[in-house]
């Protein structure tokens, strides 16, 4: 059965201040009036800038927006920042001149780059909201900083917004909350709601409840909505107060009123539910749909519910598909999963699987139970997609561990009938993940092994780079041998060598011949240190002395070029000989140089002849050469 989405938690949004620099002459008399439009029209931008606020204001003339525009334009162009700034609000609001919002950020541009602090403000929350250009939260730190330093609170407050959401600077909640502070003890009643939503959250402060009550009902006292929101979730779950929904239904009403959506999403959610209020689905559409039409993105897959299922309208499947596809792009997974149902059904829809499976993994990869499940039976069945048995298993056993009742059975019966899985590797999956999930190292190991090799689950190096750090973090010198390896190569991660010595130092010191020998081949190569032949030489001993038969070819020859060690022929011989007997073609090579030429044994072409040709089965060039 489909179920409504949670309510919303109602984090702020950026508030676009519409400010104005500010008139400071006194109220002009009849002639004086006369003198500013003689004065105005002989060109004069001062004269024009305050004839544009009269004209704006009302002061001492019939309010005419146009007229204002007409004036600040006249100013601006001149290179007034202030009729700059106060043009570019008219755009913005559509006064006097057709909404513009490109129009208005040119004008704010053109304003803040003189240093005037408003359209500093004001391009910098331009920026931060992606109207009239692209969102670019790095210059709209830069243009919010500004007005900072020249005393905008409210730019204190959009920084405030950027630290706590990471947007632009470093995520920093602590600092977050002594920005929303500041603002908030000058009486800002958005800074006070947020302020009250960082106590109620823990985030940046110690959990208070009580705290939270105080700065949200100091923003109630000013009518803010989101105060008022803020407090009809607290009063909904009974934190700081007693639990209430009747109370919740009247803050959750006001802050609806004053167009808040989230809060016109959880009205719509009191009233479809009968919670606090008379259950009315008609009601519940009317505010769904008014969030809706603000991006709110849980209204919208509300209002699509509604239109799906007949409730509190006409049933629409193609209005239900429309409603579930804006929700869907914001990434909300149960919008995406019923798309997804949508598409593969053909419901309001041309039926595609392609469409559907790409809805369902959308959903499924933020962890939605029944898309994973869903994405799983479309991988089983060869729907929008090759049929694949190893992604289905995959995605049946993440939808089982998420909770879907039926996909643990699902992929019992998947194994249990043989598809083309080994019935032993994907049991081991399950019984792997399960010990994996729960913190067990050797486990988390295994899982990663498999991910790479693809033996019971899909191949995944970024899987197996997931379960091998999570075992390497719990010192397991194997899966820390491996995540080495994985940076080395670049499998997975970004090729990394210095993450690459550090992985494979770990496992080394713990004893893993082949960390030994690969962290010899870093300092002995130079890969991503300067070459130190010495700490090479020593590891390589480590790696040789435990019988890893590279490593006793490389110490041979370092013993046979002095590397790291003095030049010691007889060392170099009997760890060749070490390396050979084990089949390492370089060593039989290099054994067969030895009887050849006679370096350290007497000469022995019948030797030489065995060791080449030992070499040459195993296809080494040079041993082939020599036999030619």
């Amino acid at each position: 059965m489909k179920t409504l989405a949670p309510l919303a938690a109602l984090i702020s949004a950026l508030l676009l201040p519409a400010a104005h620099a500010a008139l400071t002459t006194p109220p002009a008399q009849s002639a004086e009036q006369i003198a500013e439009q003689v004065a105005a029209e002989q060109g004069d931008a001062n004269a024009q800038f305050r004839l544009g606020v009269r004209y704006e204001k009302g002061s001492g003339v019939p309010q005419d927006f146009a007229k204002a525009a007409t004036w600040y334009r006249q100013a601006a162009t001149q290179g007034m920042p202030e009729a700059q700034n106060n043009l570019a609000v008219l755009y913005l609001n559509g006064q006097g001149v057709n909404q513009n919002d490109a129009e208005a950020l040119a004008w704010f541009r053109k304003a803040a780059t003189q240093g005037q602090a408003e359209a500093q403000l004001n391009l910098g929350a331009m920026l931060m909201n992606g109207q009239g250009t692209p969102k670019n939260d790095d210059e709209a730190v830069v243009w919010t900083r500004k007005a900072a330093a020249q005393g905008q609170l409210m730019a204190d407050y959009n920084l405030a917004i950027m630290m706590r959401e990471g947007r632009g600077l470093p995520q920093d909640d602590a600092a977050a909350v002594a920005l929303f502070r500041k603002v908030a003890e000058q009486g800002v009643a958005i800074a006070q709601s947020n302020l009250g939503l960082m106590y109620k959250l823990g985030r940046g402060v110690a959990q208070d409840y009580q705290l939270a009550l105080s700065w949200l009902r100091k923003g109630v006292a000013q009518k803010s909505a989101m105060a008022q929101a803020n407090l009809g979730v607290l009063y909904l779950e009974g934190k700081g107060v007693a639990q209430d929904d009747n109370e919740a239904v009247v803050w959750f009403r006001l802050a609806a009123e004053q167009g808040l959506a989230p809060a016109q999403n959880d009205l719509g959610i009191m009233l479809q539910n009968g919670r606090g209020i008379a259950q009315n689905d008609t009601d519940a559409a009317f505010w769904f749909r008014k969030a809706a039409e603000q991006g709110d993105a849980s209204a919208q897959y509300n209002l699509a519910f509604m239109y799906d299922t007949g409730r509190g309208l006409a049933q629409d499947h193609a209005e239900a598909v429309r409603w579930y596809l804006k929700a869907a792009k914001q990434d909300f997974p149960q919008a995406q999963y019923a798309l997804g149902t949508m598409f593969q059904n053909g419901t309001g829809t041309a039926q595609s699987d392609k469409e559907a499976i790409l809805w369902f993994r959308k959903a499924a990869e933020q962890g939605h139970a029944f898309a994973q499940a869903s994405l799983a039976r479309m991988y089983l069945d060869g729907q929008g997609a090759e049929s694949d048995l190893r992604a289905a298993a995959d995605w049946f056993q993440k939808a089982a561990d998420a909770g879907d009742p039926f996909a643990g059975q699902e992929l019992k019966a998947l194994f249990e009938n043989d598809f083309g899985l080994s019935q032993d590797d994907i049991l081991a999956a399950a019984q792997l993940r399960q010990a994996a999930s729960q913190g067990n190292a050797v486990a988390q190991r295994k899982i990663g092994l498999m991910y790479e090799a693809g033996k019971g689950v899909p191949s995944s190096t970024d899987r197996a780079v997931v379960w091998y750090r999570k075992a390497a973090l719990q010192g397991d010198q194997i899966a820390q041998y491996r995540l080495g390896v994985m940076y080395e190569q670049g499998w997975g991660v970004l090729r990394d060598l210095q993450q690459a010595r550090h992985w494979y130092g770990k496992a080394a010191e713990q004893g893993d011949a082949r960390a030994q020998n690969a962290l010899a081949d870093i300092y002995n190569n130079a890969r991503g240190v300067a070459v130190d032949s010495t700490v090479a030489a020593t590891w390589y001993r480590k790696a040789a002395e435990q019988g890893l038969p590279q490593a006793q070819f490389n110490l041979g020859r370092m013993y046979e070029k002095a590397w790291g060690v003095e030049q010691d022929v007889a060392q170099a011989l009997a760890w060749y000989r070490k390396a050979a007997d084990k089949g390492v073609p370089d060593a039989q090579y290099r054994l067969g140089l030895f009887y050849q030429d006679g370096i350290g044994v007497a000469k022995d072409e019948a030797l030489a002849l065995g060791w080449f040709r030992k070499a040459a089965e195993q296809d080494l060039p040079e041993a082939k050469a020599k036999l030619e």
